[in-house]
């Protein structure tokens, strides 16, 4: 998916309710009766999109990051 501006938050969430994905970020929710910009969570709320912070996706999915040695270049 192409992203054509920063103001084009619109776009993954409209995607996610098409296909039924969650939205994974960073942001969060602004404050009742902010109007200036509609930030992420308060548009997946309007639409039903579920969506969570990197880290509890990551908790979910039972992601393991496992250190060793380096492979074997040659």
């Amino acid at each position: 998916m192409y992203i054509l501006d920063a103001n084009a938050d619109y776009q993954p969430v409209a995607f996610a309710h098409a296909h039924g994905h969650t939205i994974v970020t960073h942001e969060r929710a602004a404050n009742p009766g902010a109007k200036k910009r509609i930030k992420i969570p308060d548009a997946c709320a309007a639409l039903h999109v579920p969506f969570v912070d990197p880290f509890s996706m990551l908790r979910d999915e039972h992601a393991r990051f496992v250190l060793g040695p380096k492979p074997d270049s040659g």
